[in-house]
């Protein structure tokens, strides 16, 4: 028999969330915490992964901490993007677009931004703030239009690729883009949803059937053709 997992001390896990500066905060400066532990010469030193402020808010999320969730997303939203996405790295205290890596950290990739698409639209289903929630969906539509110029449509199947700059077709991104294209298309087909009112303006100029197709596509391209 395996012996009993450790619980889980779910306080200090919270609190190290709202205090670790790895993700960018809309003000104030950050805590002395994660990055500081980082040699200063590491390209990471004092950075911001977009997957990670991602993941940050998912984990708020889940642990029913709205506050930090909505927080952490608008000091999201706040930060320059390219074309509708988010560039995969940022410098925490001055939230400029980070270069020690150029081609990863100054980069969009779908990955990173997938993530964050996910955490915005589960965020949409969780905030009751009306202001939040139509920047929220903004963004998620951004993303859609992003994601068209880096698609490849064969018909019946299509794929995206890493970047505008990037022309590489992964799986992992490929698997991300049919999810987030899939959760879209259920918050304006779900009767349940808190923000009906949001969705119903925003169907007049969506083409919501297309966010499905658009998911079938790429799934099939993946069972079909990717893993023939």
């Amino acid at each position: 028999r395996h012996p009993p997992l450790p619980a889980w001390d779910w306080t200090l896990m919270s609190h190290w969330l709202q205090t670790a500066d790895f993700r960018v905060e809309p003000a104030g400066p950050p805590s002395a915490t994660f990055p500081r532990k980082l040699p200063p010469e590491d390209p990471s030193y004092g950075v911001t992964w977009m997957y990670n402020q991602a993941q940050a808010i998912q984990a708020a999320l889940a642990m029913d901490d709205l506050p930090t969730a909505e927080r952490l997303a608008k000091a999201l939203l706040a930060l320059p993007r390219a074309g509708g996405a988010w560039h995969n790295a940022y410098v925490t205290e001055s939230r400029a677009v980070a270069t020690a890596l150029p081609a990863e950290q100054a980069s969009s990739w779908t990955g990173p931004n997938m993530a964050i698409g996910h955490a915005l639209l589960n965020l949409l289903e969780r905030t009751a703030d009306p202001q939040l929630a139509e920047q929220l969906l903004a963004a998620a539509l951004d993303l859609v239009g992003w994601l068209t110029r880096l698609t490849t449509d064969r018909g019946e199947e299509a794929y995206v690729s890493v970047g505008e700059q990037n022309r590489q077709v992964w799986t992992e991104h490929n698997q991300r883009a049919f999810a987030f294209y899939y959760q879209l298309y259920h918050q304006f087909t779900h009767p349940q949803s808190p923000h009906q009112a949001l969705l119903a303006r925003a169907r007049q100029r969506v083409a919501v059937d297309t966010l499905k197709q658009r998911a079938d596509k790429i799934i099939h391209w993946i069972q079909t053709t990717m893993w023939a």
